[in-house]
């Protein structure tokens, strides 16, 4: 800190807000100091300084800026490291998350600006802002790939931040007030491509004072070319108006009500003003609106209509928009099914066959010693784990499938028998410790002092959280593994923390499981994604049931009341199919802290499979998720939150509300498993062991 009067960077609280969020990745450290003297060589000036990704040179003397840091992907190890550092704040890329920045200079008219987009966006946004200006930042997730906007208005623009910009997420303005924000730990909202487009339209409509500038987007942004929109609607023709009036008259009549469902249908329709089409197009407009009558206002759509000009969707999106309300197009009828007539031409006598003894027919059957012929099936551990494509390994919060996973990598590296006797192939194993990073150097010391083992160049760690759900994180991944000579498995631990999405929708869970399997195409690898489980032990792996439909195996760990634990395979199409193999956890002293105190970890030892009548039941987890959050932050931070962080961190981790998580706190505490004393709420000891083994 080269100023000692003042924190001039994000607060050690500020980043690990934003680190529960999911926005490790995109994260970038800005000089926030405005007294730091800049690198001769470095291209910031003193007008930059504190508005653009810099960090400080080696000697901590000199401000430098980031090279190449729009591809940048940053891990969770180089957050708690800049963390540390005061006079850095917090910059965020815009990938997942997009902004409108608005620069405005009248606070009265900022406040009716802000209010129009949280009214048009149908949610309140998470503000930005600072207590000198009027200024302030929205920020929103968008998916797609977009460039930036600008609208001016009558007392500053409108700026729509978009892909690789960057904008201020936490620290100190060249002016010396703190950024702040509104809502920030309620989570970062989505909006929908129509929706951020009738948003924005919308604000041009609204103030705009000359047209919106909006910068080319170099063949990467989704805008249809002049060529490709005049391709696009010389298709349409009568037969095409008559089956979009059938659309839109199916779309459902919640679509007209809500200004976000509704202008996108009417910029749709839009799209057609350039035709020969565009009465019919208006009258369409027309009869859509008039729907919800509470609303509908004909001079006003009227008006609207002039105003529009032709957007990022077309009347193409109405097709799509009908289909998923039940609309089926009836000028693409399918063909009925073969009449009797059809099977009665056929011939007594089997097809004749054609060049080569091939019979015409499109399927084509062999025998059995034919498929009997085929490659056998390929084991990493025999009869236990396949050599495939994909799998999940789940169990509840203290199960232990961390330290199994470890076990069973650690086999694998070393090309030695898993539990003493089950057959291993050897491979080099890439693990991503996305969660609980700062115990894992811990389990590996206590897993070679318990088995008398030496480090190998055979598993490889990466330290970090890349998104599962972005194919820039996927490709570097891909390009990563290459790097260290190609591997047999990737672990990916876990799952949550590598998934910035949803884990119980479908499209999220299908998209992660497609990269996982393009990870599988270019390397080789098997992925192995750790999971938690569901709220209901007994329904399986946490989120949606496109994962377990996606996967090649499924293993299960569990632990009962008495503290037995064991792993089976819940899914698996050759081999011990449902076996439970019984293990337990040992404790075993490791180094001492920096404090001179004694540290420990676990590492499993293995016992017999355990008969039928003696399998574990499925239980609900011992551990509830502020417990999780309280320990995640002590091992990341290095010391215990207060309740304050405890509260934030439990509602960016499971969407709770504040008085649910308050409620979940005082619950902790009244049954003693945490421990509130000094400002600080930590877990009580015997638990740490317990959540060490999640």
């Amino acid at each position: 800190m080269t100023n000692e009067q003042q924190p001039w960077g994000a607060t050690p609280d500020e980043w690990f807000t934003l680190e529960m969020l999911g926005l490790t990745a995109d994260l970038l450290p800005v000089v926030s100091n405005p007294l730091a003297r800049i690198a001769e060589s470095s291209k910031i000036t003193a007008k930059t300084l504190g508005k653009v990704p810099s960090w400080y040179s080696g000697s901590l003397k000199f401000v430098a800026g980031i090279p190449d840091w729009n591809n940048r992907v940053t891990t969770a190890a180089e957050v708690a490291a800049w963390s540390r550092q005061p006079d850095y704040g917090a910059c965020l890329i815009g990938r997942t998350v997009k902004a409108l920045d608005c620069d405005l200079t009248d606070s009265l008219f900022a406040l009716r600006v802000r209010e129009v987009i949280w009214k048009l966006a149908g949610t309140v946004l998470p503000c930005r802002f600072r207590a000198n200006s009027p200024k302030f930042l929205l920020a929103f997730r968008l998916e797609g790939v977009y460039v930036k906007r600008v609208i001016k208005t009558a007392h500053g623009i409108i700026e729509f931040l978009a892909d690789n910009q960057q904008f201020l997420v936490a620290g100190t303005h060249s002016s010396g007030a703190r950024y702040e924000w509104n809502r920030l730990d309620s989570g970062i909202p989505t909006l929908t491509p129509e929706q951020f487009e009738a948003l924005w339209l919308a604000l041009q409509g609204e103030f705009s004072v000359e047209p919106s500038v909006e910068p080319s987007a170099h063949g990467r942004a989704p805008q249809l070319s002049g060529l490709e929109r005049a391709c696009l609607m010389s298709e349409v023709s009568a037969a095409t108006m008559a089956e979009l009036a059938s659309a839109v008259a199916a779309l459902k009549a919640e679509r007209s009500v809500g200004y976000a469902d509704w202008m996108p249908v009417i910029m749709s329709l839009a799209s057609l003003k350039s035709t020969e089409f565009a009465d019919q197009a208006l009258e369409l407009a027309h009869e859509f609106s008039a729907r919800c009558e509470a609303k509908y206002a004909p001079d006003a759509l009227n008006d609207w209509w002039d105003c529009l000009e032709a957007g990022r969707i077309t009347y193409k999106s109405i097709f799509k928009w009908a289909q998923d309300d039940g609309w089926a197009n009836p000028a693409q009828a399918p063909a009925p099914l073969p009449t009797d007539a059809l099977f009665e031409a056929l011939p007594d006598a089997p097809a004749q066959p054609v060049a080569g003894g091939k019979t015409p027919a499109t399927w084509a059957f062999v025998g059995d010693s034919a498929y009997m012929a085929r490659p056998k099936p390929k084991w990493l551990v025999k009869g236990f784990l396949p050599q495939a494509q994909l799998a999940v390994l789940y169990g509840a919060s203290g199960s232990g499938k961390t330290f199994l996973m470890l076990d069973l990598v650690y086999a694998i590296a070393r090309g030695e028998p898993w539990r003493g006797a089950m057959g291993v192939k050897q491979g080099r194993v890439a693990y991503i410790a996305g969660e609980g990073a700062g115990f894992l150097r811990n389990r590996l010391h206590a897993y070679h002092a318990h088995n008398g083992t030496e480090a190998t160049d055979d598993l490889r760690i990466l330290d970090g959280q890349p998104n599962l759900m972005d194919a820039g994180h996927v490709i570097g991944l891909i390009h990563a593994i290459r790097d260290i000579g190609g591997v047999s498995v990737v672990v990916v631990d876990t799952y949550a923390s590598c998934m910035v999405g949803d884990e119980n929708s479908s499209k999220d869970a299908t998209l992660v499981l497609t990269h996982c399997r393009r990870i599988h195409q270019h390397t080789g690898a098997m992925v192995i994604l750790v999971h938690h489980s569901g709220k209901d032990a007994g329904r399986g792996a946490r989120g949606s049931s496109a994962l377990r439909a996606g996967i090649d195996c499924e293993l299960e760990v569990l632990r009962d009341s008495s503290d037995r634990r064991s792993v089976s395979s819940s899914k698996q199409r050759d081999g011990r199919d449902g076996e439970d193999l019984a293990f337990t956890l040992k404790e075993v002293a490791i180094d001492d802290d920096d404090d001179g105190v004694p540290m420990s970890s676990c590492v499993v030892v293995h016992e017999g499979a355990l008969p039928v009548f003696e399998k574990l039941k499925k239980e609900e987890p011992k551990t509830s998720p502020i417990l999780e959050v309280v320990q995640d932050f002590y091992t990341n931070k290095g010391e215990w939150p207060d309740r304050e962080l405890a509260i934030k961190g439990l509602r960016a981790l499971i969407g709770a509300t504040s008085s649910n998580a308050h409620r979940a706190l005082r619950t902790a505490v009244e049954k003693g498993d945490l421990v509130e004393a000094g400002g600080k709420i930590s877990v009580k000891e015997e638990l740490r062991v317990l959540l060490a083994a999640e």
